[in-house]
């Protein structure tokens, strides 16, 4: 048995403190005895039903639990799970009318971390609460959900959760005259920083490091063509790396592709002094995913 603080926002415990920090109980079955290394172990979630065999995820992952053993108790650290084990990748295809409306399809994969919520949402939600949470977590107006399905998809050592959806959206795009101006970026924005007012006292929790992939291909109305698009953008920092690029397509379509991998250098936590350096890295990716494309109609 080995006695763990759980929930996806709790602390990491206190090592240099030996007190009773624990909400919960985990199994480890270490395999050392058919032949294996210490380090080949497996943790067992022995509450729920319907959890991936071995994976901890964000509920008890990445942090200490205390082994209760025949020699007496041992702090050990459950798995760790990075960016490459906290992945979402979506497709999303729009469909753009004269007016700055569309249609689009979207599938979106999230592997390990970024599936947890929607792990349950899949065993533990039904439909009507599921369309409710994806709704009120979508970064759009006016916009409506014809169809939304979420089905299990696990990959090599993780587990995943794919979500299909269909959308209709009223005004993703602004008509201009014979223009239509619009953000390719449709879901997968990242806002920047509030200003900092004078000397940070506190440091700054970072957001847990991940891998982000948005693909967006653009189906133009009749007679429309790209008159402008936004320039590639690239930034590699302590903090993960970023790019977007904008091309056109062969067929007319364009295709936007933005990719985004953050880092904890250091730890969860950012020292006060380094927030204007960290600010600074999200206010060039909010610029950048905030770039928008311009149509035109052509002349008659």
């Amino acid at each position: 048995m080995a006695l763990v603080m759980a929930g996806p926002n709790e602390p990491d415990v206190r090592a240099d403190f030996p007190s009773r920090q624990f909400n919960h109980v985990i199994l480890c079955m270490p395999l050392a005895a058919h032949g294996a290394t210490p380090a080949d172990t497996v943790w067992m979630e022995c509450t729920s039903q319907t959890e991936t065999f071995g994976y901890m995820g964000s509920f008890t992952g990445n942090r200490h639990a205390l082994l209760l053993t025949p020699e007496g108790g041992r702090l050990v650290a459950t798995p760790r799970y990075g960016a490459q084990a906290n992945r979402q990748q979506r497709r999303t295809d729009l469909w753009l009318d004269a007016s700055g409306g569309a249609k689009a399809t979207v599938r979106t994969q999230r592997l390990g971390l970024a599936q947890d919520t929607y792990a349950q949402l899949l065993h533990e939600a039904d439909p009507v609460e599921q369309k409710k949470y994806v709704s009120n977590h979508l970064r759009l107006s006016h916009f409506t959900i014809n169809n939304l399905r979420l089905a299990p998809a696990p990959a090599k050592n993780l587990p995943g959760v794919v979500e299909l959806m269909n959308l209709e959206l009223a005004s993703v795009g602004t008509a201009a005259g014979r223009r239509i101006l619009l953000e390719p970026n449709l879901l997968g924005r990242l806002g920047a920083l509030p200003a900092q007012v004078g000397p940070r006292q506190s440091p700054l929790a970072l957001p847990r490091a991940a891998f982000y992939q948005d693909t967006v291909r653009l189906h133009l109305p009749t007679g429309f063509r790209a008159e402008n698009l936004p320039q590639p953008t690239q930034l590699t920092t302590a903090y993960g790396t970023y790019s977007s690029t904008c091309t056109t397509l062969p067929d007319g379509t364009l295709q936007y592709v933005r990719q985004l991998e953050t880092r904890r250098p250091g730890g969860a936590t950012l020292p006060a002094a380094k927030y204007t350096e960290y600010q600074d890295f999200r206010r060039k990716i909010s610029q950048a995913d905030n770039a928008q494309v311009v149509l035109v109609k052509a002349d008659a």
